[in-house]
C-alpha cells in the first residue's frame, strides 16, 4: 500500500490531490492520500477532497508544524 501524506498550510491542494489520485488509479495501486490542514486561516475548497476516492482531509485547529504532523 502506498500512503501519500501531505501537510497543508494556507494552500489550495484540490487540483494536486485530484491529479495524484488519477495517477495512482491509472497505475492500479492500492493507496491512500491523507491531507492535514495545519491550523490554516484560509481553507479554500480543500474540504471537497473528502469526496475523492481514497483521500482523507483533516483540519487541525492549532498550527503544530510539518514535522509534528
Amino acid at each position: 500500500m502506498l500512503s501519500v501524506l501531505i501537510p497543508v498550510y494556507n494552500y489550495d491542494v484540490l487540483e494536486l490531490i485530484s491529479d495524484i489520485n488519477k495517477q495512482c488509479i491509472a497505475e492500479k495501486l492500492i493507496f491512500e492520500i491523507i491531507i492535514i490542514e495545519d491550523g490554516s486561516s484560509r481553507l479554500f475548497n480543500n474540504s471537497e477532497i473528502n469526496s475523492i476516492v481514497n483521500a482523507r482531509y483533516e483540519i487541525l485547529k492549532k498550527n503544530v508544524g510539518r514535522s509534528k504532523i
